[in-house]
């Protein structure tokens, strides 16, 4: 559940961590994962909500040669 709504896509193989438009639950204004174990490297990463209501993604820790690609959340058009 938690994968789904930061939209964490592992691509071990390729060494490529990929997050689609992450969402953190209204209760939850940051979250950090440590040691997310992707092929052979580690990282730690920071979900903040802004104050616009994004989710940013920081990399605060890689050990190995993992590739973070982030897609930022898709921008709603005003009516």
């Amino acid at each position: 559940m938690v994968s789904s709504l930061l939209g964490l896509r592992a691509d071990a193989f390729h060494g490529r961590l990929r997050v689609i438009r992450p969402v953190l639950p209204p209760s939850v204004s940051d979250l950090e994962f440590r040691r997310l174990k992707i092929g052979g490297s580690t990282l730690d990463l920071h979900f903040q909500r802004t104050r616009d209501r994004a989710v940013t993604v920081k990399v605060v820790d890689r050990v190995g040669n993992v590739e973070v690609e982030v897609e930022p959340e898709l921008e709603s058009k005003a009516a």
